[in-house]
């Protein structure tokens, strides 16, 4: 796909440049916030990363099924209530094999983030997952309003 420099081009807001996410039509920030170290704070400390991030413009925040075991979605979702959430673009990886091993991290993932509506994108991560299993995937997320699912075939080690 050619693009031309107009598409690459950054918007700035305040300090924060943001640009489109692949062709969802969403701008987000060039700078996004990783879940994995939320895991490790306390919920006070995390919501206060969390929070702080987005009063710097940061509106694009990743996460992971098997983050500390899930703490740091359990986390994050408690930081992005009271109006947050809504103002994220917010990101999770799951890696399933089979189309029931990824529905469950899915399922895990909409449990502790505690916000089934309002998820932005699911990164699938396997190499070996076949076309079929993430074609489900993607078709059950869609049912579920999520619309911008993207897949990955490099193996994240």
């Amino acid at each position: 796909i050619a693009v031309g420099t107009s598409a690459l081009a950054a918007e700035k807001r305040g300090d924060m440049p943001y640009r489109f996410l692949g062709r969802s039509g969403q701008k987000v920030s060039c700078i996004g916030l990783g879940g994995f170290h939320i895991g490790n704070s306390s919920e006070d400390e995390a919501t206060e990363i969390i929070r702080s991030a987005f009063d710097a413009r940061i509106n694009f925040m990743d996460n992971c099924w098997d983050y500390n075991n899930g703490q740091s979605e359990i986390r994050m979702g408690k930081a992005l209530r009271d109006g947050y959430r809504s103002k994220v673009f917010l990101m999770t990886k799951i890696d399933g094999r089979d189309k029931k091993t990824a529905l469950k991290q899915l399922d895990e993932y909409w449990f502790r983030i505690n916000d089934k509506n309002n998820i932005s994108v699911v990164f699938f991560v396997d190499k070996d997952a076949s076309c079929n299993i993430l074609i489900q995937c993607i078709d059950i997320c869609k049912k579920n309003g999520i619309n911008n699912v993207y897949c990955k075939t490099k193996k994240i080690t």
